[in-house]
């Protein structure tokens, strides 16, 4: 079954699809000097920070040795997918929840590879 990404909405109030990326965002990724990749990103988004989150997203960045884009890009991709793998709740229309009723009541196929694995010893038994 596959269910249909949220969509969100923009401050003007329509709504916009999530998408995991676009041929945009992919297609000029090449290796740079050193082996940076490097990818040319067409989203914009904005937001604000007090003066002290901005030296410490500052600060980090030089850290790590990138610049404040890469380093917020990839915070705040690694913390969406947490968020999204985490979610545990989710609403389905009555044919979709039928659907998916019926995925979970369907009798479990043979799997000689599993069966295996829990007829063998523990490693923690040896």
């Amino acid at each position: 079954m596959v269910m249909d990404e949220p969509s969100t909405a923009t401050e003007d109030g329509a709504a916009e699809e999530a998408a995991d990326s676009s041929p945009e965002d992919t297609a000029d990724s090449t290796a740079g000097s050193g082996g940076v990749r490097h990818i040319r990103r067409s989203a914009r988004l904005n937001f604000r920070a007090t003066a002290a989150e901005a030296l410490q997203i500052h600060r980090a960045a030089a850290t790590l040795e990138q610049s404040t884009n890469d380093f917020l890009v990839e915070s705040a991709t690694a913390r969406a997918q947490q968020v999204l793998a985490d979610r545990r709740w989710f609403m389905l229309g009555d044919d979709s929840w039928e659907q998916f009723m019926g995925l979970l009541d369907a009798p479990v196929g043979d799997m000689p590879r599993i069966r295996a694995l829990l007829a063998s010893d523990s490693v923690f038994e040896h």
